[in-house]
């Protein structure tokens, strides 16, 4: 259960380990170029034949590299590595919550707010869903009161049909009515298109 908590906190997207392995390529080809930077010319100095004093000098070069080199390099990588979960976590957990706001709006539910945290990155994104979903509250809510308008407008006319109390002037007029608030509704819909 631990390692699922860990998970979901830390690896949101099967993707970050596609970014980790891109830094750690990086990272490796940066320690190889150094390495080979640092150690190479003492090397070449090595090979060169004879035991000289150069050689000697190069000997005690490379284990002096040697000790300094590798502590560096591992608390170089340590602190890479931490800063590169950092930054995913600030990319990856907006993203994750906004997946959660997508399936929230696909299943109908408009009343989600898109909010991320202070820190995270994504803040443009954040509002142009948080735009988004606004939208689509107002033309919603505008399709439904056409709906229920022209639901009540029939409701009315189905009544007064039934007591015969109109004219056929009247019923026109109501018919009209009705038709300008369906047209109102299909105007509000055509706004969506599929």
């Amino acid at each position: 259960m631990a390692s699922k908590m860990f998970r979901k906190q830390l690896i949101v997207d099967n993707i970050q380990y596609k970014f980790m392995a891109i830094i750690l390529i990086y990272v490796l080809v940066t320690i190889i170029i150094s390495g080979l930077m640092m150690f190479l010319p003492s090397i070449i100095e090595l090979s060169s034949g004879e035991a000289t004093a150069r050689q000697q000098r190069a000997a005690q070069e490379i284990l002096l590299m040697h000790k300094r080199f590798w502590p560096a390099l591992i608390v170089v990588l340590f602190f890479i590595s931490a800063h590169s979960m950092l930054i995913f976590h600030r990319i990856f957990g907006p993203l994750y919550r906004f997946r959660g706001i997508f399936k929230m709006v696909k299943n109908g539910d408009l009343s989600v707010v898109a909010k991320i945290r202070k820190n995270d990155f994504l803040h443009t994104e954040e509002i142009a869903i948080r735009e988004m979903i606004t939208s689509l509250k107002i033309n919603v809510a505008a399709a439904k009161s056409n709906h229920n308008s022209i639901h009540i407008s029939l409701g009315e006319l189905e009544q007064e049909l039934q007591d015969m109390d109109l004219t056929t002037e009247e019923i026109r007029e109501k018919l009209v009515a009705i038709q300008q608030k369906s047209s109102q509704l299909e105007k509000d819909l055509n706004y969506f298109q599929t």
